[in-house]
């Protein structure tokens, strides 16, 4: 294969990660809830074959970046006070973009929005202590930010100062041309798939690196900004 076919075929996966995931004819919910989810588990974001998932559908929402809360309450034509009593110990100054809402039970209806996929394992923790999706969601990232917040000032500076104050991602990406704004401590292996603070899971990223990676490994985010990268050279534009 020469570089213009290599191109060609890359600008066809670009452009079919870009085309919204809509439900295929005779595409059933459930193929279509694991499908949209990357067939990767909402709670453990490990990623498994599609006999291997759940799904359902709960009445949650997260908020976008261009809705406020006015709109999630008249979206679901409801108070403050009911959204409150929905979701107890909520600071309504603190629902912002990313923030997950439960909403009335009525709205599980879209397998778009309100679809949930998950393991057998995660089933059988969640279904065992009786909690909801967004309970049991809010359960798992309380628990990972305890792991995270024992990342000590100390422990910050040692990788930041081991890494040269450089975002091994945008030395991959960038070949280290791209300066940094503003640089964190990213863990290699996420939390959420079973990493820990160790020295050697953890390497120095910039913000917008470290929020695009996500729960991804380090082995799964490599290859994607070496494709971007490339694509990037031979002339593509995002």
């Amino acid at each position: 294969m020469n570089a213009i076919e290599l191109l060609n075929d890359m600008r066809r996966v670009q452009e079919s990660i870009s085309v919204k995931r809509v439900r295929r004819k005779n595409e059933s919910r459930d193929d279509y809830i694991k499908r949209k989810a990357k067939y990767r588990c909402s709670y453990c974001h490990k990623v498994y074959n599609k006999k291997d998932l759940h799904t359902s559908l709960e009445p949650f929402h997260v908020v976008k970046k261009s809705e406020s809360l006015r709109f999630v309450l008249n979206h679901y034509r409801i108070d403050e006070k009911t959204l409150l009593k929905l979701n107890p110990g909520l600071k309504l100054i603190s629902v912002k973009t990313g923030t997950l809402l439960m909403v009335p039970d009525s709205y599980k209806i879209f397998p778009n929005t309100h679809g949930v996929c998950y393991c057998e394992k995660c089933k059988i923790k969640r279904y065992s202590l009786e909690l909801d999706h967004v309970s049991f969601t809010r359960l798992l990232v309380k628990k990972r930010r305890k792991i995270r917040d024992q990342i000590t000032n100390s422990l910050r500076k040692k990788i930041l100062q081991r890494d040269n104050y450089k975002c091994a991602y945008c030395e991959i990406e960038f070949d280290g041309k791209k300066n940094n704004s503003k640089l964190t401590v990213d863990h290699m292996k996420p939390i959420a798939r079973g990493g820990n603070n160790e020295e050697k899971n953890l390497c120095t990223s910039c913000e917008f690196h470290n929020n695009e990676k996500d729960s991804l490994t380090y082995e799964e985010y490599v290859p994607k900004i070496k494709e971007r990268k490339l694509l990037r050279e031979n002339g593509v534009t995002f």
